[in-house]
Formats: C-alpha cells, structure tokens, sequence
C-alpha cells in the first residue's frame, strides 16, 4: 500500500482585489506544499468564494474591501471603526458581501466557476498534485437552487469529480 501525503491549507477568507492576488496566495501555499513532496492539497470549505469580489462591481466591492481591511489582525482602531462603517453603509446599498453575492450567483454564476476551474486547473497542472480547490456556491439552473459544490482536480488539472454540500447552513 502507498503512502499518500496530504496538504491541509490554513487559508484566511479575505477580500482579494483581483484574481491574480488570490492565485497568488494559493501558489504560495502550493510551495510550501510541494516542498514537502504532497500528492494531494486540500483548500478549505468556502476557498472559491473569495473569488467572487473582483466579480462584484467597483462601487460594491470599493465597500467589502474597506471593511474586509478594518478585520485585519494588525488594523488599527482608525481603520476598524472605517471598516465597522463601510460594512454597514455597503450593507444599506445593497453592497454587503452577502447581498452582492447572492446578485453575482443570480446573474453571473458561470463566471465564477470557470474563474474557479480555470485557475484550481492550472494549478494542478503545474505542481503536480491534485487539489481539492475548497468549495464555492454555484446557481444551478436546472433546479434553481444554490449548490455547494468542491471540486476535485488530478495533477493533469483535469476536473476528477465534485461533491455537493448535502446539509446547507447559511
């Protein structure tokens, strides 16, 4: 029987302006794993969500990025009181993360799951390994109804399979 090393990442949810910092972060992560010779790198439950902001429009994500900022460990008092502010004004128009994501999965759901195969896909082509690319909400149209969803990617970065959340908890 072989051994198969795995990789748990410890990943913060944050609010990354553009797709390219988010892959940033996960190449990073992907490093260090590979540094320890990992077949297999699990991403955590909601990972593809942070995808989402640079889907949102500017004047939306202009406030989740405030807030997302006054919740930082090393945010000083100035910065939190902003962040505690632009959460509660971008929540009055409707520009709270929840509100705008739920608009983003209404209309645009397809976009952020080929953001999300796309670049889980790439990735494990170029390590090597295969990625659970943590999991994200997705619209599905034939039922109407939000899905759960992680994906499974090989280290071709070809999609291997995917699992719904059976019990949903908002």
């Amino acid at each position: 029987m072989e051994n198969v090393t795995v990789a748990i990442v410890q990943q913060r949810m944050s609010i990354p302006p553009t797709h390219e910092e988010f892959e940033a972060e996960a190449r990073r992560f992907l490093r260090q794993a590979q540094a320890k010779g990992v077949q297999l790198t699990v991403f955590p439950e909601l990972t593809g969500v942070m995808l989402a902001p640079p889907l949102i429009s500017g004047f939306k994500r202009s406030f989740l990025a405030r807030d997302d900022q006054g919740k930082q460990p090393a945010a000083g008092i100035f910065s939190r009181a902003l962040g505690r502010l632009a959460g509660t004004t971008g929540g009055a128009v409707g520009g709270g993360f929840r509100g705008s994501l739920e608009r983003l999965l209404r209309k645009r759901s397809h976009e952020l799951r080929d953001a999300y195969l796309g670049l889980f896909g790439r990735l494990a082509r170029e390590f090597g390994t295969a990625i659970v690319g943590g999991s994200l909400y997705l619209y599905d149209e034939e039922t109407g109804t939000v899905k759960h969803r992680a994906y499974l990617f090989d280290v071709a970065g070809e999609v291997a399979g995917y699992q719904d959340k059976l019990n949903l908890a908002y």
